[in-house]
């Protein structure tokens, strides 16, 4: 099955985020499988680097384009939560790769921040941060979104540092519904709440819930994607998904095996 699929009013192009394949593949490697497995989207992170220099990033674009798939969406992590970090260089190098890239997309995440700093402190200069980057992406010409993750995990805070930012290039919010459910958020309720500001999203599972906690193939934890594909098929409009945090290409293609059966079983149709 090929992973551009529709169902009712609603189609869904999903890929594979690609850094943890680049100690055995090439950029052209890392296009390959997502032809094997029927993708038409991957996603790379820009930081930490996924390009060491500005070539392995125009090396990327070139693969991307010779097989003809498709680069909606990059990863960013800024230090945006640690006090006295110096983002400019850093936001400066993100900025010129997207621009190689010609991703129009990037997402952010905060992590925790250091120990023994108030809270509101913390979060007045995640805020500051947020609106610096936000200003500047739109300047260069990208769009940037919140990921919940570590700081800002729940819908709640994530939904509250996009309305304190209220910045128009800061509206989007990056779904990884299983972020949202380590942290207590129904990933079900919010696309029904914020379906508006999700395009893009990713793909994996766990076990988070229980004393057991941490990681798990697709379809072997607790995050309930059946129910997730489900919702996403009553929502009009083209996403996003990305399947991460895999290091091999045997476990992105028993991810994408799992994905499959969810679809098949959901009555999703190739596009």
């Amino acid at each position: 099955m090929k992973l551009d699929v529709t169902k009712g009013k609603s189609s869904l192009s999903i890929g594979y985020r690609s850094p943890g394949l680049s100690k055995d593949l090439d950029p052209a490697g890392k296009m390959a499988l997502c032809k094997e497995l029927g993708m038409s989207v991957i996603e790379p992170q820009i930081n930490p680097r996924e390009f060491p220099d500005l070539e392995s990033a125009r090396n990327y674009r070139r693969a991307a384009d010779e097989a003809d798939i498709e680069i909606p969406s990059a990863g960013t992590f800024l230090d945006h939560s640690i006090p006295g970090a110096d983002l400019d260089e850093e936001t400066k190098n993100i900025l010129e790769i997207a621009s190689i890239l010609k991703v129009p997309y990037l997402f952010t995440l905060v992590q925790h921040p250091p120990e023994g700093i108030p809270h509101q402190e913390s979060w007045d200069l995640t805020l500051n941060n947020l609106k610096n980057f936000s200003k500047r992406a739109d300047d260069a010409g990208f769009k940037v979104a919140l990921e919940p993750e570590w700081f800002l995990g729940s819908f709640e805070r994530v939904m509250r540092m996009i309305e304190e930012v209220d910045h128009h290039n800061f509206e989007h919010i990056n779904f990884d519904a299983t972020n949202f459910f380590l942290n207590g958020s129904s990933p079900c309720e919010i696309l029904e709440k914020a379906g508006n500001r999700i395009s893009h999203g990713h793909i994996k599972d766990g076990f988070y819930r229980t004393q057991q906690r941490g990681e798990a193939p697709v379809g072997e934890g607790e995050v309930p994607w059946p129910e997730i594909f489900e919702t996403l098929a009553g929502m009009e409009g083209h996403r996003y998904l990305q399947i991460e945090h895999c290091g091999t290409a045997e476990k992105v293609r028993a991810a994408a095996k799992a994905v499959v059966s969810f679809l098949e079983a959901g009555g999703w149709q190739e596009s």
